[in-house]
């Protein structure tokens, strides 16, 4: 069906579909309301989305646009897939480079967006001479890939619904629950331990210093009229702080066990000690070699062990030990 009549297919249907909100139709009523429609034969929501290569959201928003705003999106969504530069390569990087910056695990649209364009920017100013950083833009990646979120699978990054809402405790919010449990000071070691025995992802030391938390709870402890957190005992004095007192809140994101890691690091070392000689390992080659073994890790998994290229490293740094040994 030519694009600009599937959008009008789509506007049609989402009215029928969802007469309040239109533009919030979802594709479960989208499906059901095709039946009613002159445009029966219009294909299912999930093929819609493949076939014009943008989201579900968007499809929604451009379809009730004017017939001219339409061809006009049409036109430029087509120039862009027509590039014929972007590779899997060049989305896997953006989407990491990106979400890094942010520290985090998945990325939404909007994020993915704003942080490209500041990233652009501060690259037009440091080079005089043309830009040196080349980021697709959200609507390339997912005209390449059919959709964002199969453009975070690709990545290795977590799907956006599934870190939604979720976040990760501050240090002085860690430093409190420590507290909790075993009502003392922890030091910077301690604190590690309690949060990898409980699955709590650690938060990241860049945003804050471990000794600026320390002061900032104490001082909220002080202004909250709470006693003097107790020195840390001595080492030997010391339980366990990495069992699991069930510490976990459940709108946090979880740490992923050692286990997780090492069973990565296993399944990569197979991949490499298997390649070919002279033959490069990949990204891409791993997640062809992966498909075809039985219970090895897919590139997602890998991802949120630190990714293709950590888990790689820890690999090849086993083999070499070995090799040494």
């Amino acid at each position: 069906m030519e694009q600009l009549l599937l959008l009008q297919g789509v506007r049609e249907v989402s009215r029928l579909a969802c007469p309040s909100s239109p533009q919030a139709a979802s594709q479960r009523a989208f499906d059901a309301a095709r039946g009613r429609s002159t445009f029966s034969d219009l294909p299912a929501a999930r093929n819609i989305a493949r076939q014009l290569g943008l989201s579900w959201a968007k499809i929604l928003s451009v379809a009730h646009e004017p017939d001219a705003t339409v061809a006009q999106e049409l036109g430029r969504k087509q120039r862009s897939a027509e590039e014929g530069w972007l590779r899997d390569e060049h989305i896997i990087y953006a989407l990491r480079a990106v979400a890094l910056r942010l520290g985090r695990q998945s990325l939404s649209l909007s994020q993915y967006r704003s942080e490209r364009e500041q990233m652009l920017a501060a690259d037009r100013t440091r080079f005089l001479h043309g830009r040196q950083l080349i980021l697709p833009s959200d609507t390339q990646v997912i005209a390449h890939t059919g959709s964002w979120p199969e453009a975070l699978r690709l990545a290795g990054l977590e799907e956006a619904d599934a870190s939604e809402g979720r976040r990760s405790p501050s240090l002085v919010a860690l430093l409190e629950r420590f507290h909790e449990h075993y009502g003392v000071r922890p030091t910077f070691a301690d604190l590690e331990a309690f949060a990898a025995g409980n699955g709590i992802r650690f938060p990241a030391t860049r945003q804050q210093r471990f000794s600026e938390a320390l002061a900032e709870w104490r001082a909220k402890r002080s202004e909250e009229g709470l006693p003097e957190p107790a020195e840390p005992p001595r080492k030997r004095e010391r339980p366990d702080y990495s069992r699991d007192v069930g510490a976990a809140r459940s709108d946090e994101h979880r740490q992923h066990s050692r286990r997780d890691i090492e069973e990565c690091v296993a399944w990569m070392r197979r991949y490499l000690e298997g390649l070919p000689a002279g033959v490069r390992s990949t990204q891409r080659s791993y997640r062809d070699w992966a498909r075809e073994q039985d219970g090895a890790p897919g590139a997602s998994t890998i991802g949120r062990q630190g990714g293709f290229m950590h888990v790689r490293k820890l690999a090849q740094e086993q083999m070499r030990a070995q090799a040494g040994g």
